[in-house]
């Protein structure tokens, strides 16, 4: 019912699926009664196709748990970076020195990416208010690290 996501503040928290206001607002009010939940907020929804959907945001009380939420945050990133940055075309960008051009022929998108930055919607909206990387930094990553190998070898 509920997965991990990133918030417009940075911070990792789980999101339950869309929910009819009342029963939203009836798990809200059963979360805020366990003491292992905090930063719990009843949302509309502004992308749902109803009329009026609403989520529930909430976080873990306990910081070890939230630093495995931020890890899966990580992981799946890094994992799409590697599955998906096989097809990914990079070139220099001539311009703006460490920062590289990425061309992704599935989405047909191209962005400009770094180890540091990315303009993608993913790392400027929620991974880099968590201090995570995009899944095309990471594939980023991949690509410098084998075009280095190829150079010492």
């Amino acid at each position: 019912m509920s997965r991990s996501t990133i918030l417009r503040t940075g911070a990792v928290a789980f999101r339950t699926t869309l929910l009819t206001e009342a029963r939203a607002e009836s798990f809200a009010r059963m979360l805020a009664g366990n003491a292992r939940f905090e930063d719990i907020e009843v949302q509309e929804s502004s992308r749902a196709k109803s009329e009026r959907a609403f989520f529930v945001t909430f976080s873990p009380s306990s910081a070890a748990r939230k630093d495995l939420i931020f890890m899966a945050q990580w992981d799946s990133r890094r994992t799409k970076g590697e599955g998906e940055g096989a097809d990914y075309t990079f070139w220099p960008d001539d311009d703006n020195a460490g920062c590289f051009w990425v061309f992704n022929p599935i989405s047909g998108e191209t962005y400009t990416t770094s180890i540091f930055s990315c303009s993608c919607p993913d790392y400027l909206y929620r991974a880099s208010r968590a201090g995570c990387l995009c899944k095309h930094q990471h594939s980023l990553s991949a690509h410098l690290k084998c075009l280095n190998e190829q150079k010492a070898a």
